[in-house]
């Protein structure tokens, strides 16, 4: 199957578009489907237009972005199928739906969206996302990044609540909370020493990952931007499962219903349902460094093993190679 690739363009923590692009280059080493990486910030229409008839794909995928107006019309009047690629549902789920319309197909990195997309007459499929095993890997960090605790992300409400309500024990160990906007803690002042109020590149999240004795993964809430009225519920893991466990890292992340289908629960990946289970596996592995380390390493191996971006893009080609037949 031959596939034109347009990158969204769109800077993101998560690398997406390099991650992505990197990927598909391995897989056109060695892959019977043929990948062009196509940037329409440095294209006009014509040129576009040019490199897919030079091209000649079975299928175009617009990744997250939609295409402006005239650049879609151009490309339909081509009668090549034309996938969109988005990857922040259920949480934008609205607008996806209205956005995607023109398009042949939706691919989305949320399995409990696909159902609605369908009740909306488009086409979808599953697009799980992964790590780069290149940015994220085992590696030996200075005393400035070791920790018991870290967390790296936005403070949404749900996780200011898990924060707070963990103050007490979060102040006693040695903890980094990490990312801008979390003097909204209602325990700022006493948990302001272990705050790094900054926005960190990959290759520094990577080396708190690895300097941690143990990473949360707290969910976002899932209606946090008025774009999922029907609040629809998450039940795929985020990239970030996968980098953590690319680290070689130990982490407690919340339960989410998919998670089971990417990692052995309590032997490959531990998740808590609640503050309090939270809480209790936090003092346990804390406390139990053997068994903590033995669930890092098979969580390592099984995300080299089946979730890297370049093993996740060859399965997704060869299920779409069967979904636009």
């Amino acid at each position: 199957m031959r596939v034109i690739h347009i990158t969204s363009g769109v800077e993101s923590l998560s690398n997406l578009d390099f991650n992505m692009s990197r990927a598909y280059e391995n897989i056109n080493k060695k892959s019977t489907h043929k990948i062009n990486i196509v940037s329409k910030e440095n294209e006009s229409i014509q040129s576009l237009l040019a490199k897919i008839k030079n091209f000649k794909p079975d299928v175009i995928i617009v990744f997250r972005a939609p295409l402006p107006t005239a650049f879609l019309s151009a490309l339909k009047k081509l009668q090549i199928s034309i996938g969109r690629w988005v990857v922040d549902d259920p949480h934008r789920i609205d607008k996806h739906v209205l956005k995607s319309k023109p398009y042949d197909f939706v691919i989305t990195q949320e399995k409990n969206c696909l159902s609605v997309y369908k009740k909306n007459d488009l086409k979808a499929i599953h697009g799980p996302l992964a790590t780069n095993e290149k940015e994220y890997y085992p590696m030996k960090v200075n005393e400035n990044y070791v920790s018991d605790i870290c967390f790296i992300g936005t403070p949404y409400k749900n996780r200011l609540g898990i924060i707070d309500s963990l103050a007490d024990l979060l102040q006693e160990k040695n903890t980094f909370i990490i990312g801008p906007k979390w003097e909204q803690l209602k325990n700022y002042t006493a948990l302001k020493t272990s705050i790094i109020n900054q926005t960190l590149p990959p290759n520094e999240v990577a080396k708190y990952y690895n300097g941690a004795k143990i990473v949360l993964n707290l969910n976002r809430p899932i209606n946090d931007v008025g774009l999922n009225k029907q609040k629809i519920n998450a039940i795929t893991p985020n990239n970030r499962t996968f980098d953590i466990a690319a680290c070689q890292s130990f982490q407690l992340t919340a339960y989410l219903e998919e998670l089971e289908a990417y990692y052995k629960l309590k032997d490959e990946i531990i998740c808590f349902k609640h503050k309090e289970e939270l809480r209790e596996h936090i003092l346990y592995y804390l406390e139990h460094s053997e068994e903590r380390q033995r669930i890092a390493q098979k969580a390592y191996n099984r995300t080299l093993f089946n979730h890297t971006y370049t093993i996740r893009l060859q399965h997704f080609l060869d299920q779409l190679q069967s979904f636009i037949k």
